[in-house]
């Protein structure tokens, strides 16, 4: 009873964890949105770009491509474009590592679901006792009868 409660406290807090984490994932998903629009008006207006070029250039820089075919040509473009790519690249990173987070949070999720079902048996004391184990070695755990073996 006492694993059980012990699955149960750990799957509340897997799906608390979890919901914190789609929260995360849709708030820098709307940021990186944000940064590309912002972006591509940008270099719109400053550069003249079209928006496609402009929309282009953003996400070539936001995902370090960096293709080198649509450069800033303007000391402001430029002077922009070195806190953006700092900035975008930084939120970016961010936003992947949050995306993994979750995955492995959801994986965990499953495996404690697995584990709810399963008996737990009692960890081997020391690593001969876990090899033992792991080869199928089987202890003889009965009493000694004290007779003496006859040749």
């Amino acid at each position: 009873m006492k694993e059980n409660n012990s699955i149960s406290k750990l799957q509340t807090q897997v799906a608390i964890d979890l919901e914190k984490y789609n929260k995360r994932i849709k708030f820098i998903i709307f940021l990186i949105i944000s940064l590309e629009i912002g972006g591509a008006v940008f270099y719109h207006n400053i550069e003249k770009w079209s928006y496609f070029d402009a929309l282009y250039f953003t996400t070539a820089t936001l995902t370090t491509v960096g293709y080198g075919d649509i450069t800033p040509k303007t000391e402001l473009g430029r002077a922009f474009t070195i806190g953006y790519m700092i900035m975008g690249v930084g939120i970016v990173l961010y936003g992947l590592s949050i995306i993994s987070a979750s995955f492995i949070e959801k994986r965990e999720e499953e495996f404690i679901q697995i584990l709810g079902g399963m008996k737990v048996k009692q960890p081997a004391k020391n690593i001969l006792d876990k090899f033992k184990s792991l080869i199928g070695f089987k202890n003889d755990t009965t009493k000694k009868t004290g007779r003496s073996r006859s040749k």
